[in-house]
């Protein structure tokens, strides 16, 4: 995508969280926590877009004040810039983005996962979890494509447990039922890093 420019077809105040614009060319829909995050900027405040129809003209939601901008009011035909990290290349740090929006949404559970050799989890990203059903042993856990640091938490409904030999750093010990662990992946390394054994 490349960068798409537009104006406020509505005010704007400072605590609302949808956007009215005159052109909707450019948003997509969010695809949480994969991404790729979509960002609007109005004057000088940055916008994360956190939901969007895709319907012509409709209003478009956003969680305001990222990246360390000022949440403010802004009037009709405000200058808008719609875009992605990627339109920027390096220049725009990605990684620390995605952290401060992820610390912005609540908890989000997604659907349960069958405990199998290779466990391909439902949901990504800080402030997520789903639960693993079985026992089946885990020795690597499937990266989404693109995605270079991410975290999940996984919730044991039995005495699920993992172990080295694949892409996890540490082997457990088995895990009581409704106990979570956090798995921090290090792309450095190319390794799951367990948050308890």
């Amino acid at each position: 995508m490349s960068l798409a420019k537009t104006t406020l077809s509505a005010a704007c105040g400072v605590n609302d969280t949808s956007l009215t614009l005159a052109s909707t060319t450019g948003v997509v829909a969010p695809n949480f926590p994969v991404g790729p995050v979509e960002y609007i900027l109005v004057e000088n405040e940055l916008m994360v877009v956190s939901s969007f129809s895709g319907v012509s003209g409709s209003a478009v939601g956003v969680i305001r004040g990222q990246g360390g901008t000022k949440q403010l009011a802004h009037g009709s035909s405000a200058p808008v810039c719609v875009f992605l990290a990627t339109d920027f290349g390096s220049l725009f740090n990605l990684g620390l983005m995605q952290q401060e929006f992820n610390a912005n949404i609540s908890l989000v559970i997604g659907a349960p996962v069958a405990s199998a050799a290779a466990l391909v989890p439902s949901v990504w990203g800080e402030g997520t979890a789903f639960h693993v059903t079985g026992t089946t042993q885990s020795s690597s856990i499937t990266l989404p494509s693109g995605v270079l640091q991410t975290e999940i938490t996984c919730i044991a409904d039995s005495t699920w447990t993992w172990t080295t030999g694949g892409n996890i750093l540490a082997a457990s010990t088995a895990t009581q039922t409704g106990i979570a662990t956090t798995f921090y992946y290090d792309a450095e390394a190319g390794y799951w890093v367990p948050s308890h054994l």
